[in-house]
């Protein structure tokens, strides 16, 4: 877990090096968000099919990737 975790923070830290604001203020698309919650809510109910299972990791481990980005931003901003 250790070598993912530093993976997702070298990818934050570029992420974060393009603009920490647009960061902060960055929300995925309604679209994206439907399909996500549209997942999560059938997982819960009746299952996934081995795609979608590999569609909503996807949207996961995204969703990891730019909450670290987002903290780090947090911390690059406040830190001026």
């Amino acid at each position: 877990m250790v070598k993912e975790l530093s993976m997702y923070e070298d990818i934050a830290n570029l992420i974060v090096g393009m603009d920490a604001a647009k960061i902060l203020a960055f929300k995925s698309s309604d679209s994206n968000q439907k399909r996500f919650y549209f997942l999560v809510e059938k997982q819960r109910e009746e299952g996934l099919t081995e795609n979608e299972k590999s569609e909503l990791e996807r949207f996961l481990t995204m969703n990891r990737m730019i909450g670290l980005a987002k903290a780090k931003a947090f911390l690059v901003l406040n830190s001026k």
